[in-house]
């Protein structure tokens, strides 16, 4: 989608396919990721237990949940691209219902989330996980307290460290995202 060869999408098509397909899903909590099927989450988030590396401050189950819900939303945008209509079908309803399913399990009315870190606020606004323009705004300053609290130290691993800038700006806190940026002590 970046460079314009369909090409790429339409070689690529099948493993995408294949991947989502092995995703086991919850019976209780479908259309997310299995509540049973280990998760690392957000992984190497400096709050973390360097011998626990899936014992991070944000919950591995929101982590993979919400990472879902994005990849259903660039399947639908895939598909439409190739112009495969029954999948552009099945991604949008499924799509919908783990989109629906991620805030009944994961948010607050308000904005907040159950997991109260950088990167559950992070991927909650990027992933575009909220229902409203005032959960989102709420999520942003929520997101803003903890790093001005932490002397705009990053406190996320591989999953959330590449949205929390961009979450920041997303919901006008661009004060703080260039604050953090330009911070140079560790971590940052």
């Amino acid at each position: 989608m970046e460079t314009g060869d369909l090409q790429i999408l339409a070689d690529q098509y099948e493993s995408m396919m294949t991947y989502l397909n092995s995703i086991p899903l919850d019976a209780t909590h479908t259309p997310l990721w299995s509540t049973t099927f280990f998760q690392l989450g957000d992984w190497l988030d400096p709050l973390t237990p360097p011998n626990a590396p899936h014992r991070s401050p944000t919950d591995p189950q929101l982590v993979a949940s919400a990472f879902l819900v994005y990849i259903l939303f660039l399947m639908v945008k895939i598909s439409s691209i190739l112009r495969n209509q029954s999948d552009v079908t099945h991604f949008t309803i499924w799509h919908e219902r783990a989109k629906s399913q991620f805030q009944a399990l994961y948010t607050t009315p308000y904005g907040h989330l159950t997991s109260d870190s950088q990167t559950a606020y992070a991927l909650a606004i990027v992933f575009d996980l909220l229902s409203s323009q005032q959960q989102i705004l709420n999520a942003g300053a929520r997101l803003a307290h903890p790093i001005r609290r932490n002397n705009f130290l990053i406190s996320t691993g591989f999953a959330g460290t590449p949205y929390v800038l961009e979450a920041l700006i997303l919901t006008h806190q661009a004060q703080t995202a260039y604050r953090m940026l330009l911070e140079t002590r560790c971590p940052s």
